[in-house]
């Protein structure tokens, strides 16, 4: 990832809490109004959370920041609206193959996107999943912030 000159890699990503029993949480949900602007940021890697969140809110973007797929998935079952994008870094997570699944079951309320390694085996994890977009790292942050503006004035 990039910004301001700096490329940040793959990142780290500590243990995370296991995400068995919550694809149900997506699965029992109807379809609900969709917040447009509202931009839902999913990374276990803290520089790439605050780097992405601090140029969306420059650009006057709506941005929630969390640190899993899991917890996003609990935000949207206690929220009233639905964000109009969800970004997933699964190259930082310690169960990539757990919160693929997790996210495929909201592909019809939420479009998604994902940040994914190279090294992320992308046929078994991530194709046929329904995912809008799949980034590979390194990411310039400036050219997502650009991308991510413009599926929200689709949006509109």
């Amino acid at each position: 990832m990039e910004y301001h000159g700096k490329q940040l890699g793959a990142g780290g990503g500590a243990s995370q809490r296991r995400l068995a029993g919550r694809g149900k949480l997506a699965t029992s949900m109807s379809l609900r109004d969709r917040d447009m602007n509202r931009v839902v940021l999913a990374s276990k890697d803290w520089q790439t959370r605050a780097l992405l969140r601090a140029q969306l809110l420059d650009e006057g973007v709506d941005v929630t920041a969390v640190e899993s797929a899991g917890e996003a998935a609990e935000d949207f079952s206690q929220s009233a609206s639905l964000p109009g994008l969800l970004i997933a870094d699964l190259a930082a997570s310690a169960d990539p193959a757990g919160e693929a699944e997790l996210l495929a079951a909201w592909v019809k309320q939420i479009p998604i996107w994902i940040i994914a390694s190279h090294s992320l085996i992308v046929d078994k994890n991530l194709k046929g999943r329904g995912f809008e977009m799949t980034l590979f790292r390194p990411i310039d942050v400036g050219e997502v912030v650009e991308q991510i503006k413009c599926r929200l004035e689709r949006n509109l």
